[in-house]
């Protein structure tokens, strides 16, 4: 018999209250962190719940005819707001939302993790009720015609409401791939359609870039032509015109940007929610307050620059490569079973990642040569710098497995088959996918394709020479890909 239970708020004032039914408790579930051993909800679980009820409850309620309600939900850095809305998501089908549309990333690493993201948590591949029809990035006649039939369902009253199938659409954030969904969207009745449009980093591309420009020119922003705004907020803006339905919820962990837009804007929040990171988050804080010895501030000489560039790997890489492959070795002999990577993180320019990740491969050639090799004065040299590195941990990790076991044949190993990889577009017509499954460590070396919203698995040394540009605190945020 299904689960379904109706949460109450004595503080709605006039919201509706959704249902909690089998398809959001059983995605929390599903996770690991969110259950005790009689797979109840835990603290955390609990949490997340309620906090989606709440954003939920300010979304429309799919009973009423018509609904244009936008809003924005806020998230430390790394904090789990994917969690959130693909939670989100599930509530809404428990809500008897007929489409979900998650508009995931700017590039095509971060729609496809997003893509994969929901497909995990929603179980896709392993239940067999199809409650769903995902469809990413729409743009066939075929696409048309299964939304176009799953709206059918919905709407024939003779058709068991538990057997229709609400579609879940993830879009990439990016100028054609909107514009085939708005056309594709077109050609459809939307009207007694409730919908969910998600937009997963919604301070990025998505705000009228223009507006600066615009308003510079003293263009009030209520005569704005289409010719006056930017192509994705164009985009963004006419998928919200197409649903008489709608609620459109912006995730990001730096809204700067989304809250001091004009109060008139098409995009500007009518609500606002706050999502609360879990007990064992650590962020700004811990790193830089609270923990601050577990960083390692870079020297000046080691900073490539215009007129300071570097010519040989510099030391502090090297140093942080011999933390890394350490750690490597210790979750191998402990069978931890998820990954461990190291991030380098040296500008945004195609050219130093290819000099950063040479010089990586550089050295990890040159460790496994004298650590195999006859050259017993060498090879003593380099264990004891190992040794070095092993000491610096204990400040940090009392309970380190002995430095023998961390310094023999694994340690060979670790250095070889890690892979070490450039995420950028230099030379190929897209940026490489990682496939965490095929191996347990990794090496990733780039720049703005591994900023916002990029999630690397297992991150334990992060290696960042790089300057603060223009200072804006929202970018520099973005790339503190290391908190979570």
């Amino acid at each position: 018999m299904p689960e379904l239970i109706e949460m109450q708020d004595n503080e709605a004032n006039g919201q509706w209250n959704p249902v909690v039914g089998d398809e959001t408790f059983e995605l929390l579930r599903s996770n690991s962190k969110l259950v005790d051993g009689n797979r109840n909800l835990n603290e955390a679980g609990q949490r997340v719940l309620d906090e989606t009820f709440r954003i939920m409850q300010v979304c429309g309620n799919p009973e009423s005819a018509t609904n244009t309600e936008t809003g924005i939900v806020i998230g430390y850095v790394q904090s789990g707001k994917t969690l959130s809305f693909t939670t989100l998501a599930a509530l809404a089908r428990d809500n008897n939302y007929q489409i979900v549309i998650v508009i995931a990333g700017t590039s095509m690493p971060l729609f496809n993790q997003s893509t994969n993201r929901l497909r995990r948590d929603l179980r896709l591949e392993t239940r067999f009720d199809r409650k769903w029809t995902l469809i990413p990035n729409p743009s066939e006649i075929e696409h048309q015609e299964a939304i176009q039939t799953a709206l059918a369902q919905w709407a024939d009253r003779n058709f068991p409401p538990e057997r229709c199938r609400t579609v879940l659409i993830t879009v990439m954030k990016q100028k054609d791939h909107l514009l085939n969904l708005a056309e594709i969207l077109e050609e459809l009745n939307l009207n007694g359609v409730p919908t969910l449009i998600i937009d997963d980093e919604g301070d990025q591309a998505s705000l009228n870039t223009l507006a600066r420009r615009a308003a510079r020119q003293g263009i009030d922003i209520e005569d704005l032509t289409e010719s006056d705004v930017s192509t994705i907020y164009r985009r963004i803006t006419r998928l919200k015109g197409l649903f008489p339905h709608h609620t459109f919820v912006q995730y990001t962990a730096t809204p700067q940007a989304n809250l001091f837009i004009n109060i008139v804007d098409r995009l500007s929040p009518n609500f606002i929610k706050l999502l609360t990171p879990g007990n064992e988050y650590t962020g700004g804080r811990e790193f830089f307050r609270e923990e601050a010895h577990i960083i390692e501030e870079i020297p000046l000489a080691d900073l490539p620059a215009p007129n300071h560039p570097l010519h040989e790997p510099p030391e502090s890489l090297i140093a942080a490569l011999r933390v890394f492959f350490l750690g490597v070795v210790a979750g191998e002999i402990l069978q931890d079973q998820r990954n461990r990577s190291m991030l380098v993180h040296p500008s945004r320019l195609q050219g130093d990642h290819n000099q950063f990740t040479e010089w990586v491969r550089g050295i990890c050639n040159s460790w496994r040569r004298i650590l195999t090799g006859d050259d017993q004065a060498e090879k003593n040299q380099l264990i004891a710098d190992f040794r070095e590195a092993y000491n610096d941990l204990q400040r940090t990790v009392p309970d380190l497995l002995p430095f023998e076991r961390l310094t023999d044949f694994n340690l060979v190993h670790a250095i070889q088959y890690t892979p070490i990889l450039e995420v950028n577009t230099r030379g190929r017509n897209s940026t490489p996918q990682v496939n965490w499954q095929d191996s347990y460590s990794w090496i990733l070396v780039g720049g703005q394709s591994m900023d916002r919203g990029f999630t690397v698995e297992g991150l334990t040394v992060t290696y960042m020479p790089r300057n603060i540009g223009v200072g804006n605190v929202d970018v520099i945020l973005q790339r503190a890909r290391f908190f979570g």
